[in-house]
């Protein structure tokens, strides 16, 4: 019989979810002053800076927002056949299916992360027998995919890539 197992929504999760944004801005950010000073070109240090924007830093904080709605104040404990998350018990007997949706990194079909920074973020979409859904993104553990393969082997998990893994109802 395996332990109880709770997880929560914490700075730490957060934060490694996070390195990546915080590691391309101590980069990105320098690298546009160095680029104005040896380039006196506004439209050059513009255009870095708003494709940085537009490339990592909007995208990311959206979908990290986005995964806080489903995971802020919320836990989840699985015990040895029980899911509870957010007041809500499921025996894994009901559970009907499990999606997984992330980048291909988060998943595990090649490793690319740190480079883009959604590579950190996925989400899981629990199905049950009565057509309950139930959200558990990857700010409640960085290992989640695994951690839940492991306590719920009798369910298989269809792994969904999407560039860009916002939860949607």
């Amino acid at each position: 019989m395996r332990e109880k197992l709770e997880l929560y929504c914490n700075w730490k999760t957060e934060y490694y979810a996070m390195r990546s944004l915080i590691f391309a801005t101590v980069f990105w950010m320098p690298m546009c002053f160095v680029f104005i000073f040896c380039i006196p070109d506004f439209f050059c240090f513009a255009g870095m800076f708003v494709s940085y924007l537009l490339l990592f830093f909007i995208p990311t904080i959206i979908i990290h927002s986005n995964y806080e709605k489903y995971s802020k104040h919320k836990r989840l404990i699985i015990e040895s056949n029980l899911l509870n998350f957010d007041g809500k018990a499921i025996e894994f007997s009901s559970i009907k299916e499990i999606n997984a949706r992330g980048t291909g990194s988060a998943l595990g079909f090649y490793y690319f992360a740190g480079v883009i920074d959604m590579s950190e973020y996925y989400y899981l979409e629990i199905k049950t027998d009565n057509d309950e859904k139930i959200i558990l993104t990857s700010l409640l553990s960085k290992d989640l995919l695994k951690i839940i393969r492991d306590r719920v082997p009798s369910v298989e998990i269809n792994l969904q890539h999407s560039i860009y893994p916002i939860v949607r109802d």
